[in-house]
């Protein structure tokens, strides 16, 4: 992964822990695809996404709550700041 992508997805995931009850579907998503999430939208029953790591880590992000609700955005935040801290360097 690109160190420059860690540091964005640094920059945005500090921003949604300040914010976490203002955070849309697709920042979400933003934030798990700098951190080498691929969105499953085939799987996807029409009310939310499924964002999914080569190594295992998978979780919804739902797509009908604009925002999303601030527990789902925590429990999605557990999952990205765990893996960023696993590929960050030191």
């Amino acid at each position: 992964m690109a160190e420059s992508n860690l540091d964005l997805a640094r920059k945005l995931l500090a921003e949604i822990r300040l914010n976490r009850r203002s955070q849309t579907p697709d920042t979400l998503v933003k934030a798990a695809q700098l951190l080498d999430f691929e969105i499953d939208r085939s799987r996807a029953k029409g009310s939310h996404w499924w964002a999914v790591h080569h190594k295992g880590h998978r979780f919804p992000i739902p797509t009908s709550k604009n925002p999303v609700r601030v527990g789902t955005t925590t429990s999605i935040l557990k999952v990205l700041e765990e893996v960023l801290n696993d590929v960050s360097p030191g």
